[in-house]
């Protein structure tokens, strides 16, 4: 095992510790940055599937079309957040964010898995940026906990709960509203 191998195994181990912390932990950018980065890499090696290709339109802030490199389009529904409805408060935001971000963008897609609509539920990189994380980041969708619980590795887990719990704490997006309703609730409405 290589040196850098271990250091990412390290952080990633500290990162997991750090899961059933209430809240998360406030980690330095940078040292969140390197984790990502490394996560990424092997979460893209392990992905079942991976392939290339240009962005051609957002149906809302967590399902997407790319068309790859043969000319195949693939509807991809990002892994493990969930975005407001369209017709939710912030659904149309989140979409708008997202299109602005990808549209006509070369991202990496790695296929974890197809959902009950046929779609490949992945995680998309535009470049070194996990887009789910971003999404995240920006205040424009849920950690999807119920599903990533069983399926995200603990460290991506941890990064990802801490992204919203960040997002919440800085009121970000749709956490601008106090009431805001996750976007598996309003669907059983």
């Amino acid at each position: 095992m290589s040196w850098r191998s271990l250091m990412v195994l390290l952080m990633a181990a500290a990162l997991s510790w750090q899961v059933a912390a209430d809240p998360p932990p406030q980690w330095p950018q940078q040292a969140l940055d390197k984790v990502d980065l490394a996560l990424g890499q092997y979460q893209r090696q392990a992905a079942a599937q991976q392939l290339s290709g240009v962005v051609i339109s957002v149906h809302d802030g967590d399902s997407l079309r790319v068309r790859d490199v043969h000319g195949r389009v693939h509807r991809i529904r990002l892994a493990f957040v969930d975005a407001p409805e369209i017709g939710q408060a912030y659904g149309m935001t989140s979409r708008d964010g997202l299109r602005q971000r990808l549209l006509g963008q070369q991202v990496t897609v790695s296929v974890l898995e197809r959902d009950r609509y046929q779609r490949q539920v992945a995680q998309i990189w535009l470049g070194d940026t996990d887009i789910s994380l971003w999404q995240l980041q920006q205040g424009a969708a849920w950690h999807y906990r119920s599903i990533a619980k069983n399926k995200q590795n603990s460290a991506a887990y941890a990064r990802y709960r801490a992204a919203e719990f960040n997002a919440r704490h800085s009121r970000q997006g749709l956490w601008q509203q106090r009431d805001a309703v996750p976007p598996w609730q309003f669907r059983r409405q």
